[in-house]
């Protein structure tokens, strides 16, 4: 590897890092609506529906999948809460100009309810997790609404 692309590479690795603690510090203090908007993303998905085909990410560029791994290494430094909601917001920005929405999906693990996070692109899911299946999408109109 040349010089020049390890530091392309650490520029991108401190520009997600930085959306990181947007989006983590968004988060605490904001809510998910306002945060998603600072970053240029939108809510999306439909009540009720089940997952999308996959995104087929061949259509993404050698910029946006280089791009995309270091976002996932950044995630995966020890001081980062690398959830799936911190995981959609984190790429969904560096894939922005591919109007990514962040679906939230829910399901009932006996008597538990849990929840994940996933972007749609195109009408297509794009899951690192691949788990959209095993969920419902969730209203997002009531996100941030009084209850």
């Amino acid at each position: 590897m040349n010089a020049r692309r390890r530091v392309t590479g650490l520029l991108r690795a401190v520009r997600s890092a930085s959306v990181y603690l947007v989006a983590e510090t968004g988060l605490r203090t904001l809510g998910l609506r306002r945060t998603a908007a600072l970053l240029g993303l939108r809510l999306g998905g439909a009540p009720g529906s089940t997952a999308r085909p996959a995104f087929d990410t061949t259509q993404l560029t050698s910029h946006e999948l280089r791009a995309l791994r270091i976002d996932r290494r950044v995630l995966r430094l020890r001081w980062v809460n690398g959830t799936c909601l911190r995981t959609a917001l984190l790429l969904g920005r560096t894939l922005r100009s591919r109007d990514p929405q962040i679906v939230l999906g829910v399901r009932r693990d006996g008597t538990e309810l849990r929840a994940h996070a996933w972007l749609r692109i195109d009408g297509a899911d794009l899951d690192p997790e691949g788990a959209t299946w095993m969920y419902l999408e969730f209203d997002q109109t009531r996100i941030g609404s009084p209850a």
